[in-house]
């Protein structure tokens, strides 16, 4: 298999996306563009244009998609065509949320 791909945005950028969301700052959103095309990161750009559109992906679809390419065998070179494919999206993701830990409480 290729080399695995970094995200397509850092943590603090997802981060940008997310409160302009909330807070409907297209400022933000404007200004993390500008930077991304500066950079020449085309890649962080198009997952910015495609922020909260109903053509993106979801940790969903990509979590099915990967259950689904487990669980079917295929055509010689289809699974890793298929890995690959799970890469690339997973690269477009938001980073997962961090696992909530419990916290007991004692009450006396």
């Amino acid at each position: 298999m290729g080399e695995v791909l970094p995200p397509a945005l850092t943590k603090q950028e997802w981060a940008v996306l997310e409160r302009a969301g909330r807070n409907h700052s297209a400022d933000e959103v404007e200004s993390l563009i500008t930077r991304l095309r500066h950079l020449k990161r085309y890649r962080a750009l198009a997952i910015v244009l495609m922020h909260d559109y109903p053509y993106g992906f979801t940790r969903e679809m990509y979590e099915a998609l990967k259950r689904q390419v487990a669980a079917t065998e295929g055509a010689p070179g289809d699974r890793e065509l298929s890995e690959q494919a799970l890469e690339r999206i997973a690269a477009l993701l938001p980073p997962e949320p961090a696992p909530v830990e419990a916290i007991a409480i004692s009450i006396s």
